[in-house]
């Protein structure tokens, strides 16, 4: 078994057969806009050094009303989920997605997880809905 160092890997497939050393679980989340069209519309981030937005956990649902400040105004929802984050609390998968009854598991991303410092540091215009 490999273990996983300093590198991040993209799809949960890919931590597959890996120690993953350091990690834990907690519970956090992500925002959801809440539509009625049945379809996944969650708050997005553009990170510095990323070329586009991406989807994002919080590992502490107490920053979330931070990160709707920063949103442009519609009905949302805040989703708790158990997150599998990284030791340096960086990155996080949904442990949602570990299901035997899920056949793309294994390409759902890993995601980046915002701290209370990153939100700060973002501009409003970093963030946006799906």
């Amino acid at each position: 078994m490999k273990n996983l160092k300093n590198e991040y890997p993209k799809k949960l497939g890919e931590l597959q057969g890996v120690k993953l050393n350091g990690w834990r679980i907690v519970k956090g989340g992500l925002i959801e806009k809440k539509h009625g069209m049945g379809s996944f519309l969650p708050a997005l981030v553009k990170l510095n050094g990323h070329k586009s937005h991406e989807p994002f956990f919080c590992a502490d649902c107490s920053l979330f009303p931070e990160v709707l400040k920063k949103l442009p105004k519609t009905r949302n929802e805040i989703k708790e989920l158990p997150l599998l984050v990284s030791p340096d609390s960086k990155q996080a998968i949904s442990l949602e997605y570990l299901s035997i009854s899920n056949p793309d598991w294994g390409e759902r991303p890993v995601m980046t997880v915002l701290s209370k410092e990153d939100i700060a540091k973002l501009e409003n215009s970093a963030f946006r809905w799906a």
